[in-house]
């Protein structure tokens, strides 16, 4: 006999705010997921503001009064339209008792009536000399019908360790080679002359990036939209760290980075896109823009211990640059996905 309940997540609700947040660090805790501590408020924020960008769906699993499970879909609505992304989430108290089952079919039966074609989530696995991690999810998304997509390796960089000193080395053998760029950093929202470059490079993700089997397509971002993306960010509390770098005799926006800084003073940090336009390839640039962004989130949050950030594992170029600045591999994030309807 079926002993939960599942309702849609009520986000006037302080205790399903409450509830998810402690969820989520409940099944981080227990090696379920390689994901830091999260919240209330920065949970609260995500909903509030969810912005124009995607269409949500989510329900939780109440045992009693207490929140167990809880899927949170993920609807793009401007691009890859066909796509819905999906993170589930069980207690590890609660778990072989049919509540992901349950809230899987609940979320693949709406994402379906939505019109997604393709569920695409996310699961760890252990590195063989690495930390060990529970691989009960990557088992659960075989049994419920989803396929490797594609293979992310997420690293970490434990600030306080960096050997500044060979940065240094680093950055000035790199500015060597790049004496022709200059470097633009800014918090929060974009120089309003950078808009467009920093859009072409956001366009580009999602073409040069080692996608595997991974049903993502083209997207196409313009200058008014990384604005409005900068702005939700900046409405929820989320501060975006960021840098760039400009070719000086083109003007051309050759490369950026940022690492998100959300609500609720954070210990560990994601580190998110870092590109460097083809053409401006072998300047150094990716280590000139890890190494100021490092630098600049530790001046600024002082209170970050650690940055988070993913590499496909066919990526060489890129995880060499973050090895050179401190980052360490802790875990294989398999990316995963299903057809449905």
């Amino acid at each position: 006999m079926q002993d939960f309940t599942i309702v849609p997540l009520d986000v006037a609700r302080a205790d399903h705010i409450t509830g998810i947040a402690d969820l989520h660090n409940a099944v981080s805790a227990h090696r379920l997921r390689a994901w830091p501590e999260t919240s209330p408020i920065e949970q609260l924020a995500d909903r509030f503001f969810a912005g124009e960008f995607a269409k949500h769906l989510e329900w939780v699993a109440l045992s009693g009064d207490r929140i167990v499970g809880h899927v949170h879909g993920w609807l793009p609505v401007q691009d890859n339209t066909h796509l819905a992304e999906v993170f589930l989430l069980v207690h590890p108290d609660h778990r072989r008792r049919g509540i992901g089952t349950a809230l899987l079919e609940k979320f693949e039966k709406e994402a379906a009536a939505e019109g997604r074609e393709t569920a695409m989530g996310w699961t760890p696995t252990s590195l063989p000399d690495g930390e060990r991690f529970d691989e009960s999810g990557a088992r659960f998304c075989e049994a419920r019908g989803f396929e490797v997509s594609n293979v992310q390796i997420q690293r970490r960089v434990d600030l306080a360790s960096v050997d500044e000193e060979a940065l240094d080395g680093v950055w000035a053998e790199a500015w060597e080679r790049a004496g022709d760029y200059e470097l633009i950093e800014y918090d929060g929202l974009p120089p309003e002359d950078a808009l467009d470059g920093l859009a072409l490079l956001s366009t580009r993700m999602f073409t040069d990036m080692p996608l595997g089997d991974t049903d993502l397509r083209p997207a196409e971002f313009t200058g008014e939209r990384i604005r409005r993306e900068a702005l939700a960010e900046k409405r929820k509390g989320t501060v975006a760290v960021g840098a760039a770098v400009r070719h000086k005799p083109t003007g051309e926006i050759a490369g950026r980075t940022k690492i998100a800084v959300q609500p609720g003073a954070p210990d560990v940090v994601v580190q998110g896109m870092t590109i460097v336009l083809s053409d401006h390839r072998g300047h150094r640039l990716g280590a000139i823009l890890k190494i100021a962004n490092q630098r600049r989130l530790k001046r600024n949050f002082p209170g970050v211990k650690q940055v988070m950030t993913w590499n496909a594992e066919s990526n060489e170029h890129m995880i060499a640059i973050n090895e050179a600045v401190g980052y360490r591999p802790l875990v294989r994030d398999l990316e995963v996905q299903k057809k449905l309807g």
